[in-house]
């Protein structure tokens, strides 16, 4: 469901900034318009959509602060799925989410929506598996990669980060086509975390001898 347009709106949108198409939402006293509040739909895409705002964008900041306050509102008084729904997104807006656990989280919501698409669900859940599938494959190879390097024994006060580094080149590359750029900002992000360990000990070193 989309919010409401008014009259003449769609002719004008090609012709709109962002922040003017913000405002048409608004009265004239420069507030959100409060029958805005009854589409809980439409609430929850302006509520998603003002968190791509950019420096500046005041309007959007008003945004925010008024879906959001709506939406806690309405988190007790609608069906339990769509409450679910409000409930994710006021914790970890869709902007702030890792995309591919956003993908398993709505897969879980699709299941249990009466007249949900059968065929729609099977492939989407297929989908989901070969991608994790193709992510312990990855895994694989960098922790034999890493097996090699010997670096947590060699340099045993560095931390061995070579999971968390995986899961932050999955959080910002997940599409399969970007298996080679996961995998290399994971090599990157492990051997720096030992280069800066490695640092920090020098320093510590340095200090220590300046002060005896």
């Amino acid at each position: 469901m989309m919010l409401p347009f008014v009259s003449g709106f769609s002719e004008n949108m090609a012709m709109m900034s962002p922040v003017d198409i913000f405002n048409e939402f608004k009265t004239e006293k420069g507030e959100f318009k409060e029958e805005l509040a009854s589409d809980v739909e439409g609430i929850l895409s302006l509520y998603e959509a003002s968190y791509l705002r950019k420096q500046g964008e005041s309007v959007l900041d008003e945004a925010i602060h008024f879906t959001k306050s709506h939406l806690e509102a309405k988190v007790v008084d609608v069906e339990s799925l769509l409450s679910e729904r409000l409930a994710h997104a006021l914790e970890r807006p869709l902007r702030k989410g890792m995309e591919i656990l956003e993908h398993l989280f709505f897969i879980s919501i699709y299941e249990r929506m009466s007249g949900h698409h059968a065929t729609l669900l099977r492939l989407a859940k297929l989908s989901f598996n070969v991608l994790q599938y193709m992510y312990q494959g990855e895994l694989r190879a960098l922790t034999e990669y890493w097996i090699d390097l010997d670096f947590a024994r060699r340099l045993h006060y560095g931390r061995d980060k070579l999971v968390e580094a995986y899961i932050w080149g999955v959080g910002s590359l997940w599409e399969p086509k970007f298996a080679l750029a996961r995998t290399s900002i994971t090599k990157i992000a492990a051997l720096g975390t030992f280069l800066d360990d490695t640092t920090a000990i020098e320093r510590c070193i340095f200090t220590l001898s300046c002060d005896s």
